[in-house]
């Protein structure tokens, strides 16, 4: 695309100047008025549409009489004739110009049309800046909105965690073996069947299969799905009445934001330093740097996702260690949560966390080299070294996790940790799998619940423009930042809550029996459990 045809394309606007059929000869788009306040009317920006379309661009000397102008009308003026009387902002001036190209006509002593265009532009910027400082006391009410959703979801959770589980498993099950069963009986009556239905067939016997499976496997372990849903009522009363955990889950994603940009921006600095030297591989030429650019660019690459990785792993630590603290209250009734997480995390356990970030981080950039490395991706070992470090990084984020949980209870180092709570998990497979898997649903759930109603009534407040806002844009964009912000935290804190309450749960279990120290919730959900079973 040439760039005459680019700048059409940007300020196309009704007739396209030189294109549209009639205008194949007036190819120059004019200003048909320079007065600025015509250009923008009421809250409406439209210096692009006070044009029309001319042959020639007007040439104009100081002394002489104005020229006519041949031009046809593209939308906004109705008529090229400028000695009718009409509004002044729709009558057309004449004024010395010459050609920009093949697309417009530039004023020739004056400052338009760049003036239209760029006052425009800061009317633009200025209108969008009022629509967000206009609209702070909204933003506000829908921060307080999004915050008051998801502690009713948390609440939600708290009570309604069963039914919303069951519900789901009958849909799932159902599901899978209705649509199971309507391939098996659409395609196992077809003779001589082609590769596609006997595919579908195969389909069809899994999704049976699945769904079945499920449901014995529901059976079978309906008491662990009790003990799950209260795992996840204990875990929604926990955010609700914790709800400063999400304060610093979200300070923590602001600070991502901008870490993240400086430290891209250093790195984009670091790589653009040295000289472009053409290669027989690279004909276009390379960037050569000394030799301690490229260390320092190791030492800033490494450093700086080494640093992102532990203020997440000690957040993530945080987490847990107030679940414990308030799983095991009877026992420490007389320690604060909010100040006993913070020092036990910060003063005693933040090596153990930035141990687990530098054994995540080294995986991530193993991964990272094999995965994008252009050999291995052409070859069958190099795809399945790939995928295999991809699995470990998934399996060592799982067990940093749940080893936070061990250091929570036991205060043991990290690696002594994971051990210990790999052990503790693999004794509690189904509970812990069944938990794994339900509360992905869970957290899908509330994600939406707490993004999407802030976010709709928060849309349906601020384009009611009862201030007079002129453009929005960037309120809407606030406030989908804001809406997704507070859903993320609110449910980043509740998954790493269960994980806490899973290793708490398995280790209450297994050295008091479950029902000394557990939370109200869970001892329900285990004296109901024994009652069924004396019945």
């Amino acid at each position: 695309m040439t760039v005459s045809q680019t700048l059409r394309l940007l300020i196309w606007i009704g007739k396209e100047c030189g294109v549209s059929e009639g205008y194949e000869d007036y190819k120059y788009l004019y200003w048909g008025n320079l007065q600025f306040e015509s250009l923008v009317v009421g809250q409406e920006v439209s210096f692009f549409k006070r044009t029309v379309c001319v042959k020639a661009c007007p040439v104009w000397k100081e002394g002489e009489p104005a020229p006519k102008i041949d031009c046809k009308p593209n939308g906004y003026f109705k008529t090229c004739d400028t000695t009718l009387d009409r509004k002044e902002s729709k009558k057309i001036l004449t004024y010395n110009s010459s050609p920009l190209g093949d697309v417009l006509c530039q004023g020739i002593g004056i400052d338009m049309p760049v003036a239209a265009v760029s006052g425009g532009i800061d009317s633009i910027r200025d209108s969008l800046i009022r629509g967000v400082t206009n609209n702070v006391p909204k933003l506000a009410a829908c921060i307080f909105l999004s915050v008051l959703i998801g502690i009713v979801v948390m609440l939600l959770i708290r009570f309604c965690a069963g039914p919303i589980i069951w519900a789901l498993i009958i849909i799932v099950v159902l599901l899978l073996t209705i649509i199971g069963t309507r391939l098996v009986s659409k395609y196992i009556m077809i003779p001589n069947r082609p590769f596609t239905d006997n595919f579908m067939l195969f389909v069809g016997l899994a999704l049976s299969g699945a769904g079945v499976g499920l449901g014995i496997f529901i059976i079978l372990n309906f008491n662990n799905i009790k003990i799950v849903i209260g795992i996840f009522k204990a875990t929604g009363q926990f955010v609700a009445e914790n709800p400063w955990l999400i304060i610093f889950t979200v300070g923590k994603m602001i600070f991502d934001v901008f870490y993240q940009c400086l430290w891209y921006m250093m790195l984009i600095w670091l790589f653009t330093i040295g000289d472009k030297v053409a290669t027989d591989h690279n004909p276009y030429g390379s960037i050569q740097a000394p030799t301690y650019i490229e260390t320092l660019k190791v030492y800033i690459l490494f450093f700086g996702g080494w640093v992102q990785f532990t203020i997440l792993q000690s957040l993530y630590m945080l987490n847990i260690m107030a679940t414990a603290l308030w799983y095991f209250k009877p026992l420490v009734a007389d320690l604060p949560i909010i100040q006993t997480s913070l020092s036990w995390t910060y003063l005693y356990h933040l090596g153990s966390a930035a141990f687990g970030a530098t054994f995540l981080l080294l995986v991530r950039v193993l991964g990272w080299f094999l995965c994008r490395n252009e050999d291995n991706e052409k070859t069958l070992c190099g795809k399945f070294c790939c995928c295999c470090c991809q699995c470990i990084d998934v399996i060592i984020q799982h067990m940093t996790k749940h080893a936070y949980g061990q250091i929570a209870l036991s205060g043991k180092d990290f690696c002594e940790a994971a051990g210990d709570s790999f052990k503790l998990c693999m004794r509690n497979a189904i509970i812990t799998g069944s938990v794994m898997s339900l509360r992905a649903v869970l957290i899908f759930l509330g994600k939406v619940v707490i993004f999407l109603i802030p976010l709709i009534v928060g849309i349906f407040w601020i384009s009611s423009n009862n201030w007079g806002i002129e453009n929005p844009i960037l309120a809407y964009v606030a406030l989908f930042l804001i809406a997704y912000t507070v859903s993320s935290g609110f449910m980043t804190v509740w998954t790493a809550g269960t994980d806490g309450m899973i290793q708490m749960y398995c280790v209450d279990e297994e050295l008091f029996g479950g029902s000394k120290y557990a939370p109200q919730l869970l001892q329900e959900a285990r004296a109901d459990i024994l009652a069924s079973e004396k019945n």
